[in-house]
This record gives structure tokens, C-alpha cells and sequence, in this order.
């Protein structure tokens, strides 16, 4: 019974008509008895649509852009001699808990204390940019770069000083300017007014904590320079002992040892290999020389522009020492005549 029954199923099956096929896009689709041809193709296309991956939508840039700033008529520009630019406010690139509220409110107050400075102790500012830092400078809160005579004011990096009241904003951000623009004053110096101001103010004690990190850099180039100096002394001592051996003409150039040169030919090896080494420590002693000079000034730069906050009566952003300071007004005043 079993079997008779499966057989007619078999048959019955075998009556069934077999499916169309159609291809599309590279697909072969099956269009089954009763099913719309027209129907099949548009589901299919409906659902490879659907399948597509979505193209990402452009990610907007949130970097502050020429259209991003704030309007700087009100700030003092030295009769048109110097460009403002004033960043709008992203919380998305600072670092701080700023907020829009409390940065507009620092940008108004370094607008104040910059109108009020006068227009010749900017003299040699072209260019003043209020926002955040850039990536070579991103931990500082201010910055001047002598090559385009720009000034940056970083409020996010000010930000971050202890301390949250207008008052100590206020004061901290008087005070980097200051720094700021007595760096810009420094370079207007004469080279041999920068590097003697620079010898004598390392004769003192550095005036404020943040000057110890120059301090050292210094310190660590002037021993390697006389660490140079004192082996290539011990060169030309040894150089000059051989040449007088040489010239005496005490030196035998006859040697009893076929495989051992004379005493002559071994000085004048040995004076040879000297003058080598001398050569090759002179380069190091002229990199050194170049390096030392480049620090020393670096320091008298910032011991400059630390003085000229104190003076100014505002309190710098790190420990400072008015006994140091008062030491240091003699010697500011003989190279800078007590200006600037």
C-alpha cells in the first residue's frame, strides 16, 4: 500500500511543470508557474539595490576655516600694519572643559589687553592669531615666530591654569602676551646686544621656574663645547711635542727590524693620525661653538621676555623671584636703556 501510494506521488510530482529561468546582471532567476516576468525582474533589482553598500557621506571639516572667525574691526591692528584672525570656538578640537561662554568671554578680555599695549611695543608683530595652538606648539600658551612676526594666543592652553576665576584668566592671559611680544622685541636687537645680554643674565639665577629648563639645555651645551675643547687641547699638546721630536732631527729613520719602522717614519705616523683627529675634532668644537651660542641667547630670549611680565607688574604663569629680578635691572637697563 505504502509503495502504491509513493508511486502515484511520484507521478503526480513528475506532472509538475518545470520553472522558466531569466538572467539578469549575471544572475539566473527562476520564474515560477504563475509568477509575473516583469514582477520577478523588478523584486530582484529592488534587493540587489538594497545589498549596495551606502557610500559614506563627507565628513565635514570642523577645522576652523577663513569663514570661521570672529569679526576683529574693534581690535587695534596698528593702523592696518597688523592681521587679526580670531578662531571661533569648536569644543571638538579643545583639550580644556572650556566652554563657548567662557572662551568668548577670553577673547574679549585678550582684546582688551591687547588695544591697550601700545602700537610701538608691537612694532614688530605682523600678525596676531587668537584660537588653539599649532601641532608644533600644541602644550604652550603662547608663541611668536620671528620668521612671519606672528603671535599666537592659545586660550585653550591658558585655559588650563590653575584657577578658574576672570581675574586669574585675565592675568594669565596679560602675561603670555607680555612674554609674547618682548620676544618679538628681542629680535629687533643687535646680535652683539642679545649674546652679551644673554653671557651677563647667566651670571644671575633665573627669575622665574620656567627658565630652569633653558638654564639647563644651556648648561649641557657649554659643558659639551668645553668637553670638546679640552680633548682637542690634548691633541694639539701631543701634535706639537711630535713635530719638535721631528724638526730636532734626533729621530733616526734607520730601524735594526725589517717588520718595525724607524723612529722617524713612527712620529711621522703618529703626527699624521694627530692632525686627523685634530681636524675631526675641530668640526665637533665649530658645531659645539655654534650650538652653545644658540642656547645662551635662547635663554637671554626668554630671560627677556620674563623681566618684561615682572616689570610690567603682571604675575608670571610659573614661581618667579623678585630678588633675582631686582639684580637683573641693572644689567636690563645698560643694554636696553630701560625701553622695551
Amino acid at each position: 500500500m505504502w509503495q502504491i501510494s509513493r508511486k502515484k506521488k511520484l507521478e503526480k510530482d513528475d506532472t509538475k511543470k518545470e520553472p522558466d529561468w531569466i538572467t539578469v546582471n549575471g544572475v539566473h532567476i527562476p520564474i515560477k508557474p504563475g509568477q509575473n516576468k516583469d514582477d520577478v525582474v523588478k523584486n530582484f533589482l529592488d534587493k540587489q539595490k538594497d545589498k549596495e553598500p551606502k557610500k559614506d557621506t563627507p565628513k565635514k571639516d570642523d577645522k576652523p576655516k577663513s569663514g570661521d572667525v570672529y569679526n576683529t574691526s574693534s581690535y587695534n591692528n596698528n593702523d592696518g600694519k597688523i592681521e587679526i584672525t580670531v578662531d571661533k570656538m569648536n569644543p571638538k578640537f579643545f583639550r580644556s572643559d572650556i566652554t563657548i561662554e567662557e572662551y568668548e568671554n577670553y577673547v574679549s578680555i585678550g582684546k582688551d589687553i591687547w588695544n591697550d599695549i601700545s602700537d610701538t611695543e608691537k612694532s614688530n608683530i605682523e600678525n596676531l592669531k587668537i584660537g588653539l595652538p599649532n601641532k608644533q606648539s600644541k602644550n604652550a600658551s603662547g608663541t611668536f615666530d620671528p620668521n612671519s612676526k606672528t603671535i599666537g594666543l592659545h586660550l585653550d592652553n591658558i585655559r588650563s591654569v590653575e584657577g578658574k576665576t576672570t581675574e586669574v584668566i585675565k592675568g594669565a592671559i596679560a602675561s603670555v602676551l607680555t612674554h609674547e611680544i618682548a620676544h618679538s622685541q628681542f629680535h629687533l636687537k643687535a646680535p652683539v646686544t642679545q649674546s652679551d645680554w644673554s653671557s651677563d643674565v647667566l651670571k644671575e639665577k633665573p627669575i622665574t621656574e620656567y627658565l630652569k629648563k633653558f638654564r639647563k639645555t644651556y648648561e649641557k651645551a657649554r659643558q659639551k663645547l668645553e668637553n670638546i675643547k679640552f680633548d682637542r687641547n690634548i691633541l694639539y699638546d701631543e701634535l706639537d711635542k711630535i713635530d719638535k721630536q721631528i724638526k730636532s732631527g734626533k729621530l733616526s729613520d734607520k730601524s735594526n727590524d725589517p717588520l718595525v719602522s724607524s723612529p722617524l717614519e713612527r712620529a711621522e705616523k703618529r703626527k699624521a693620525s694627530l692632525e686627523r683627529d685634530i681636524e675631526h675634532k675641530s668640526i665637533m668644537y665649530n658645531y659645539a661653538v655654534a650650538e652653545e651660542k644658540d642656547y645662551r641667547i635662547t635663554y637671554g630670549n626668554e630671560t627677556h621676555s620674563e623681566y618684561k611680565v615682572m616689570e610690567k607688574g603682571h604675575t608670571p604663569l610659573w614661581k618667579s623671584d623678585k630678588e633675582v629680578f631686582n639684580k637683573l635691572k641693572p644689567i636690563y637697563d645698560n643694554y636696553f636703556g630701560g625701553k622695551n
